[in-house]
């Protein structure tokens, strides 16, 4: 059955579920279905910018990136490659750049201690580079990228810019040093201009954002969330997943921590809203206009996972059930909000 790419769409890929499941986000009905071999490991999932194209890492003996055309939900082309990460949480598996020119894969480590390998597929060529991407003593890189080009890898206590002159292949082009040693979560400014990053949130340190400029002259500035967050920063709780959003002009960030999540004006660095949400925060994202914050939230008290919007103005949330039933482990969620609707 051939199905129609809705406008907003959410991407689920319950762990061992053998399937990414694709709801719209208006109607929040399921509209297809995607068979993966997700027994091993959680699979990686990404959308390209434009919309058009769902990407999927999968393979239980082999390993394999697909890309689906988002109209059909048909495969186009598959490509094995050997030994992906089997991660048996949500993680990064893969990551496909905001200008549509990079897939990035994680692998097994390989080789020298405490260093990533990454395949590095060229998506206007259709093929994976001849060497794997190598960032020295980082065995779990964050990337993040910009629609003009620029990428970064975040690890621990520096940021690797990355980048291919014409004609040859990605790698790393300049180290930056940064403060935070846990990175967490990162996201990159759409206009390139800067990437935020976010410390893991402990019992013994200062639960720490980062801001780096990327240019013109690479600048770090950091600051103690709990100054800006107030009380409800604290590390007492349980760890839990942290996630970092930003709306795209670069105005707002969403920081999320378990059920809680908060808003800040970015340039200022201040506190716009605290909100508490009815399960923990999975994912994610802001409308393309910036007004609404949509957040995928996981509530084991119902065994449901919840679809949430909330006006980043008014902090008015509205939750509704997207799926139930849900299993006891992990979901690797994605959104895909491709136009300027509100919805």
């Amino acid at each position: 059955m051939a199905f129609s790419a809705p406008t907003n769409v959410v991407f689920l890929a319950p762990f061992q579920s053998g399937s990414v499941y694709v709801y719209d986000v208006e109607t929040r009905s399921r509209i297809a279905a995607i068979r993966v071999e997700d027994g091993a490991g959680v699979v990686g999932l990404a959308v390209s910018t434009d919309g058009t194209s769902l990407y999927l890492v999968d393979g239980n003996v082999r390993s394999r990136l697909r890309r689906f055309d988002t109209k059909t939900w048909k495969e186009d082309w598959s490509r094995e490659f050997p030994d992906r990460l089997l991660a048996l949480g949500a993680t990064q598996v893969l990551h496909v750049t905001e200008d549509n020119r990079w897939a990035l894969i994680r692998t097994q480590p390989v080789g020298a201690a405490g260093s990533s390998a990454v395949r590095v597929f060229d998506v206007q060529k259709r093929q994976f580079a001849a060497a794997s991407l190598a960032v020295r003593h980082c065995s779990q890189p964050l990337f993040a990228s910009a629609r003009d080009g620029a990428l970064a890898a975040v690890c621990p206590g520096f940021l690797e810019l990355l980048g291919a002159k014409a004609g040859e292949e990605l790698s790393p082009a300049r180290e930056l040093p940064i403060g935070i040693q846990q990175p967490a979560a990162t996201v990159m400014a759409h206009d390139g201009e800067a990437a935020f990053v976010l410390g893991a949130r402990t019992t013994d340190a200062p639960w720490e954002l980062e801001r780096v400029a990327l240019r013109p002259e690479p600048r770090a500035e950091s600051w103690n969330l709990q100054n800006i967050l107030g009380p409800s920063a604290r590390t007492e709780e349980e760890p839990q997943p942290s996630l970092l959003a930003s709306d795209d002009r670069g105005a707002t960030l969403a920081i999320g921590y378990g059920p809680r999540a908060w808003l800040v004006n970015a340039p200022a660095m201040r506190l716009k809203l605290a909100l508490r949400m009815s399960g923990v925060l999975a994912a994610a994202q802001f409308s393309r206009d910036g007004s609404v914050l949509y957040t995928l939230q996981r509530d084991d008290t119902k065994h449901a996972m919840l679809l949430g919007r909330t006006g980043v103005e008014s902090g008015v949330p509205k939750e509704s059930i997207l799926l139930d039933n849900l299993p006891l482990t992990p979901v690797v969620s994605r959104f895909a909000l491709l136009t300027g609707g509100n919805r």
